[in-house]
């Protein structure tokens, strides 16, 4: 089991792999938020980029899906960058 500060380090990864992604993509924060659907807003996605906030499963699968992103692949990076 992760630790609080492990937790957080990973959400902090996380984010910056999908804040990277969406960007190499051109994609906006409003562009992915209509993407996604679940009621995101723009600062929602600024906040679970920013690690600030625990990305529920399901809009991270939709998340990941909308950038072309393996879910998988993405969490195993970041557990090797945090």
């Amino acid at each position: 089991m992760l630790s609080r500060m492990d937790r957080q380090k990973f959400r902090i990864a996380l984010g910056a792999i999908l804040r990277d992604a969406r960007e190499a993509q051109h994609i906006t924060r409003p562009d992915l938020a209509e993407r996604v659907g679940a009621g995101l807003s723009r600062a929602t996605i600024a906040r679970y980029e920013a690690g600030e906030r625990g990305i529920p499963v399901d809009v991270y699968a939709v998340w990941c899906e909308a950038l072309g992103l393996d879910p998988l692949t993405v969490s195993a990076r970041a557990l090797d960058i945090m």
